[in-house]
């Protein structure tokens, strides 16, 4: 029946195919949901055999019915796998402004005392500390999930978060506080035990563990440059080398 027939010619509709694609994911099984991501995420150049099962799967549920093809998982998930994520220097100017640096670091503070390190709690520590500060809760998400997953948007932050586990979401919190937000100065402290790191909130101090200057040697000079100023690195490794000897504290002055 030609009246029937319309006058448009046929055409591929991709937007409509992927929505179909993800409305397929979604009623997949958590297993073969779970096999299927692990293979993406491989093809992907993504390395998982640092972490178990639970961890993994953990991380995947946090993925379901948020992506409408496998390839899509490296970018979204990805930065579950990884030591440190990348962090664009254009992105952070935008997520992490002049003001936002007091809050910030009372944020790690509220977090740090969380236990259990869950999703409720730490939804509830972060709009309790976004109400003390007079300021909504986005203020302190966004921040918050640019710093643990170098990425504006992506699973839900409290359930990233409760699976990231506090070692991992304190360590990038402070990575970002570190390398991101100007100081009065720098102090290095022999007595914190190895590897740790805080930022205190009141005078925005950055305490540094007793760990290898080397591998921080090039955060100091990048933080003397932004000041205006120029360190001279044996000085420095002096100075922190005659602390280390002495049990005390080299303070590092890289500004007023």
């Amino acid at each position: 029946d030609l009246p029937q027939v319309l006058r448009g010619n046929a055409r591929f509709d991709a937007a409509k195919l992927q929505w179909i694609n993800g409305e397929y994911i979604r009623t997949l099984s958590f297993d073969r949901f779970c096999d299927l991501a692990t293979g993406a995420l491989q093809r992907s150049g993504v390395s998982m055999d640092r972490f178990g099962d639970e961890y993994v799967r953990a991380a995947l549920e946090t993925c379901r019915g948020k992506i409408k093809q496998f390839s899509e998982l490296a970018g979204y998930a990805g930065f579950y796998f990884v030591n440190e994520v990348a962090l664009d220097e254009e992105a952070a100017k935008k997520n992490f402004l002049p003001e936002d640096r007091p809050r910030f670091a009372r944020l790690r503070e509220a977090f740090s005392v969380v236990e259990p390190f869950t999703a409720v709690a730490l939804e509830s520590a972060l709009k309790e500390l976004a109400k003390s500060c007079g300021v909504k809760a986005g203020a302190l998400v966004h921040p918050c999930r640019f710093a643990c997953t170098g990425n504006a948007s992506g699973p839900s932050l409290y359930h990233l978060l409760e699976v990231l586990g506090k070692e991992r979401v304190l360590q990038r919190i402070d990575r970002v506080l570190w390398l991101l937000l100007p100081i009065a100065f720098v102090r290095w402290d022999p007595f914190l035990s190895d590897g740790a790191r805080r930022v205190a909130a009141d005078d925005e101090t950055l305490v540094l563990a007793r760990v290898p200057l080397e591998p921080v040697e090039g955060e100091i000079v990048r933080l003397y440059r932004a000041l205006g100023g120029e360190p001279v690195l044996p000085e420095l490794r002096a100075q922190v080398e005659e602390a280390d000897h002495l049990g005390g504290h080299a303070r590092l002055d890289v500004g007023d």
